[in-house]
């Protein structure tokens, strides 16, 4: 009989039909690509996926470590405490009292640094150092332009916690809390004219303060391989504490003009905003190391209450840089 199959392995030999099939079946699946063996792999006849091979070379991390320093130029105002020493003068005492609070226009600027570690690279420990110096004139009943400067130091330490969930995904978000202290002294100065002697004030402060804050983030923009991106950050942060204040006074040489120290107390409270873009560079193939800065704007507001004089307000906005790196292992 003709064989009705092409490969030569398909003569019948005269064995019956049920032979010529057994034979032919096997020789026809054999011709089939990918059908002879059982062992073929999924990856072997799939459509390719376009995805990056995994970098086995990259080990998973528990800690990081990161350092930063930080810059911001402000404007806004201050309150200035000016006469509760002087009304306690011997020549003032009895006299109508002159203690008050002014509200100054100042230029600042602020010069910091942080350090920052993580086990896990969930829970965060950070401590930060910032100096700031202020400038300006305020109004007296001496002087309308009486010259100001104040130095002040800031030591926060606080906890930070990112949450894991958003790990690998476009958003960042984090909670944290912490304690801060901050030491400030003041000078005010007068100048002296034909009515008026020199006028000083000395004034140093003394802030104890516990913050609450929230962060996010989401990213902009990530080259291919990973190796930059940019993001956008959002910052807020609320505060409330305790201030205390030592105030000096004199006007002029004369003993009756020098005032004694005067302590004041106020309750301090206010909230601080950020909004920075975030540019960030790996600088080594296992993206270990990183290297990043933050460009934007800041704000703070501040409440100071007086026992004699009510609450005051304060507020300083300006530009805000920050560059740092983080290294993980």
């Amino acid at each position: 009989m003709n064989n009705p199959f092409p490969s030569p392995t398909c003569r019948s030999h005269r064995r019956g039909w049920g032979g010529v099939i057994s034979q032919c079946s096997a020789a026809f699946l054999l011709t089939l690509p990918h059908v002879a063996t059982a062992q073929t792999s999924a990856g072997e006849t799939a459509a390719p996926i376009d995805i990056a091979p995994l970098d086995l070379t990259i080990k998973e991390t528990k800690h990081e470590i990161a350092a930063s320093a930080d810059y911001m130029l402000g404007i806004g105002e201050v309150s200035i405490p000016l006469f509760f020493s002087l009304d306690q003068a011997p020549n003032f005492s009895g006299n109508t009292p002159l203690a008050q609070v002014q509200i100054a226009e100042r230029t600042s600027t602020f010069v910091g640094a942080t350090l920052s570690y993580s086990l896990g690279q969930a829970w965060y420990v950070d401590f930060n150092y910032s100096s700031g110096s202020h400038s300006g004139d305020v109004q007296t009943v001496l002087d309308p332009t009486s010259a100001f400067e104040i130095e002040e130091n800031y030591y926060q330490l606080y906890f930070r916690y990112a949450f894991p969930k958003f790990r690998g995904t476009r958003f960042s978000l984090y909670a944290r809390a912490g304690v801060g202290f901050n030491e400030a002294k003041t000078k005010v100065d007068s100048r002296a004219s034909q009515f008026t002697d020199a006028y000083s004030n000395r004034n140093s402060t003394k802030d104890y303060l516990g913050n609450l804050g929230l962060g996010i983030g989401y990213t902009l923009f990530t080259t291919t391989t990973g190796s930059f991106r940019i993001a956008a950050q959002s910052e807020i942060e609320g505060f409330y504490g305790r201030r205390s204040q030592t105030l000096v006074e004199a006007l002029g040489l004369d003993p009756g003009n020098q005032g004694p120290p005067v302590d004041i107390g106020n309750d301090v409270y206010g909230g601080l905003g950020r909004i920075t873009a975030r540019f960030q560079l790996r600088l080594n193939n296992s993206g270990l190391a990183r290297a990043f800065a933050d460009l934007g704007l800041q704000g703070k507001y501040s409440g100071i209450n007086y026992p004699t004089g009510g609450t005051v307000t304060e507020f300083l906005w300006g530009p805000y840089a920050r560059v740092g790196i983080r290294y993980s292992f």
